[in-house]
């Protein structure tokens, strides 16, 4: 995962909706988070990280599908405990904000993935798509 600096971390905070900044600053969340970490004997600098790691997720640059993962390798939990934790936090923290996160971790798709026809597919400006072959570029595929 790449590394952010306080600025940078604040400035996606900023740009999150205003209801997952309120998820994401309350004091309910972190209390949740404490109390999951603390049922499976987590330390106070472990249950710090694993607060951090619950904000990467509602930040957007931790994907919720290497949550359990990356809990594991960093605070050195085994398979079991990660997951019950992982499954913890989900239940309590991830699923009520699902809709919100979903918005962050929306797949990126071209137009043509997304079901636009070649003619839709909105053009820059003088630009004409051609169907015919250039010789100049041997990548390029008649259609």
């Amino acid at each position: 995962m790449a590394k952010y600096t306080k600025q940078q971390l604040w400035e996606m905070y900023y740009n999150l909706p205003e209801e997952l900044q309120k998820e994401a600053s309350s004091e309910e969340t972190t209390n949740s988070i404490y109390k999951i970490g603390n049922t499976h004997g987590l330390s106070n600098e472990e249950n710090y990280l694993l607060t951090k790691y619950v904000g990467y997720v509602m930040l957007g640059v931790l994907p919720p599908d290497k949550f359990a993962e990356t809990i594991k390798r960093d605070l050195k939990l085994t398979e079991i405990n990660s997951e019950e934790i992982a499954q913890g936090i989900n239940r309590v923290i991830f699923i009520p904000i699902k809709n919100l996160l979903q918005g962050l971790y929306a797949p990126i798709t071209s137009p043509i993935e997304s079901g636009l026809k070649k003619e839709e597919i909105p053009k820059k400006d003088n630009e004409e798509i051609s169907n015919e072959k250039s010789e100049d570029d041997p990548y390029k595929e008649e259609f």
